[in-house]
């Protein structure tokens, strides 16, 4: 799997026909194993703190991937941290009072902008261009850069076993003091309980690159006592 990415941007500003270029890399452990995703919301996102740093009320989006557009309409479900941050941000860009208008554009079909981005994307990966400053700022603007739990009540979790093993479903029913939840696993044969002690437990969470949180439980409850 890619473990770093490359964003490509070519923008205008109406009534300006400059044509701007804008390559850079990333590599941010939060959202690295989302690469494929993480380039495309980075470059909406550059795009859009752009227009709000020069005043715009109004942007339009050309873009390959029906996800950019799909996410922050919500007609596509936001399943990480990535796109359900997106998401958030858009809401909140728009209900600031700009307009924001997609554009899906075949990719690969000679589309000038859309060949130069990708060029540019290419660019920004292998020469590792910006390295860190645009990343950080666009992590900064989706309110990522000191996320520690991003998740809510509902929410299904994986939860790993001892040996790093993704087995179990969990629904969180509680957020503690935001780095505790209690969990209730809807199969506790990983943690030795036969299936019909179904258990609450409580865990200490942690962010990682693949979404999941627990690999032991502090202490189990049965929803039964």
């Amino acid at each position: 799997k890619t473990k770093d990415l490359g964003v490509g941007v070519v923008y205008e500003v109406m009534g300006d026909k400059t044509k701007h270029e804008v390559s850079f890399y990333g590599d941010d452990s939060l959202i690295i194993d989302y690469a494929n995703a993480a380039s495309e919301v980075y470059s909406a996102v550059f795009a859009i703190e752009k227009a709000r740093a020069l005043g715009l009320d109004e942007l339009h989006i050309f873009h390959d991937h029906q996800g950019l557009a799909s996410w922050a309409k919500g007609l596509w479900n936001c399943n990480n941290i990535l796109t359900k941050a997106y998401k958030h941000y858009y809401d909140n860009v728009v209900e600031d009072g700009m307009r924001i208008v997609f554009h899906k554009v075949k990719g690969h079909t000679g589309n000038t902008f859309n060949e130069i981005a990708d060029k540019l994307a290419t660019k920004g990966r292998k020469e590792k261009t910006n390295q860190g400053s645009i990343e950080n700022d666009i992590l900064e603007a989706l309110n990522l850069k000191n996320t520690q739990f991003p998740y809510e009540i509902g929410d299904n979790v994986l939860i790993r076993n001892n040996n790093g093993v993704f087995d179990r479903v969990g629904e969180i029913l509680e957020i503690i003091d935001g780095n505790r939840a209690y969990v209730h696993v809807q199969d506790d044969l990983l943690f030795g309980f036969n299936e019909e002690n179904k258990l609450l437990y409580k865990f200490d969470l942690k962010l990682d690159t693949k979404n999941i949180i627990g690999e032991k439980p502090i202490e189990g409850i049965s929803l039964f006592d």
